[in-house]
């Protein structure tokens, strides 16, 4: 879980960083919907990477 906390943490901060932006330079609804689409791409990418490796495989015994 604490995977999941860090991956959600860093989503957030890219979004709003990004989202951020749209706003500040009044980019209009299309630039807002790319960062959402941003915001899901740094979601699942970290998951993505971490399920194609064996760093989730765990035994219990850990």
């Amino acid at each position: 879980m604490g995977f999941l906390a860090k991956a959600m943490a860093g989503a957030a901060a890219g979004l709003a960083i990004v989202g951020g932006a749209v706003r500040i330079f009044d980019l209009g609804i299309g630039w807002l919907w790319a960062a959402l689409t941003l915001f899901m791409f740094f979601r699942a990418a970290p998951q993505w990477i971490r399920f194609n490796g064996d760093a989730w495989l765990r035994t219990g015994e850990d």
